[in-house]
């Protein structure tokens, strides 16, 4: 898979699975991943945030539960025109 290919897959899954993350932490550990401009999605994986406002951990986790609760808030009732998924990742 290249860059692209990734880039393709990714929005795929954040636009159309129910739980965006299952998809995001299996593919977190290629090494693709820790490339530009992914890299900067890898890089969330070891930034901690404080424990008494977000005992999920890292903004990794975080991220994933807004992925995921993005995408339940989409099945709900059909996002603004020019809104999506991946916006959650901005």
């Amino acid at each position: 898979m290249n860059g692209r290919e990734l880039y393709l897959e990714l929005n795929r899954h954040l636009l159309r699975d129910a739980e965006p993350s299952r998809y995001l932490n299996r593919i977190c550990g290629d090494p693709l991943f820790r490339q530009v401009p992914f890299d900067m999605l890898d890089r969330l994986r070891q930034t901690a945030q404080s424990p008494i406002y977000h005992p999920e951990g890292s903004v990794w986790n975080h991220t994933m539960l807004v992925v995921d609760e993005a995408a339940g808030q989409k099945r709900k009732k059909r996002p603004p025109r020019g809104v999506s998924v991946g916006g959650a990742f901005a």
